[in-house]
């Protein structure tokens, strides 16, 4: 359904030429590492375990990525600007240019519904339906700082707006994005190209991640494989004004560069 190969998007027009931006920005092999980030529900964990696990990378990097569980200094789901504003708990004295961000992302039409059954620090503000797409939101992503609790006119909104604020940054610094869709069904060939990146290699004994990777007894890789290949049950939980309301909200141009407008759904034609 995501098709046959892996997609990503990154800051410097593709996957290779970020790398090498990144390398060139961060010459001493020895202070490269890689940092997860990503909206709620999406993956961070799963990418985080598997980067951990496997990539190769030396000493001084592997224990810096280890202790941060290979996330972002600025904390995992903040958006991108909060970047050299907040230091997240075990990031402190990390700088930031000596971490690639690696950004999880999630189709929307699986990723809203992953919200409505775990919202995390995200609550809906105005009345409706249980997970109706017209309801505004508000996400505490660090309720204690100013700034630190965004308001949004909807879930498909954050999806659409987090992303935005990714792609605005341009070339400021290197970034890159891949597909959860990907890690799922490609994962070890996706988690080789991100190690690589920075000069790592995966361990020969490639470890997985058979269950749930948050610990907390979900079900696994198998059964995300078989929900998330299922073309139909897409759009199917979702009723026809809902779909209505993707086609209004959704960023047409991210879903395209994205691989997320798939042939035969009911998505919008242009």
């Amino acid at each position: 359904m995501y098709g046959s190969r892996v997609v990503t998007r990154s800051s410097h027009g593709n996957f290779d030429e970020t790398c090498k931006a990144f390398n060139r920005l961060v010459p001493d092999s020895t202070r490269r590492t890689l940092g997860v980030t990503g909206l709620f529900n999406t993956g961070t964990n799963l990418l985080s375990t598997l980067l951990v696990g496997n990539c190769k990378l030396p000493p001084r990097a592997l224990e810096r990525m280890d202790r941060a569980r290979a996330q972002v200094p600025w904390g995992k789901h903040n958006p991108i600007f909060f970047r050299g504003v907040n230091v997240a708990r075990r990031s402190e004295g990390v700088p930031v240019d000596e971490v690639l961000p690696i950004v999880v992302v999630k189709d929307p039409y699986t990723w809203v519904k992953s919200m409505c059954n775990r919202m995390y620090a995200t609550k809906f503000t105005s009345p409706g339906e249980e997970c109706g797409l017209d309801r505004g939101i508000e996400v505490a992503f660090l309720p204690e700082a100013e700034g630190g609790t965004r308001a949004y006119d909807s879930l498909v909104a954050l999806w659409d707006e987090w992303h935005d604020e990714l792609v605005s940054v341009g070339r400021e610094f290197p970034w890159i994005e891949i597909r959860y869709e990907d890690l799922l069904f490609r994962e070890e060939e996706l988690v080789g190209q991100v190690c690589e990146c920075v000069g790592g290699t995966l361990r020969a004994d490639y470890r997985h991640v058979v269950g749930d990777a948050k610990g907390k007894g979900g079900g696994g890789r198998a059964d995300s494989m078989r929900k998330y290949s299922d073309r139909a049950q897409r759009e199917a939980s979702w009723s026809a004004r809902d779909l209505r309301d993707f086609e209004d909200q959704l960023d047409w141009a991210a879903m395209d560069a994205l691989g997320y407008r798939i042939a035969g759904s009911r998505q919008r034609k242009n």
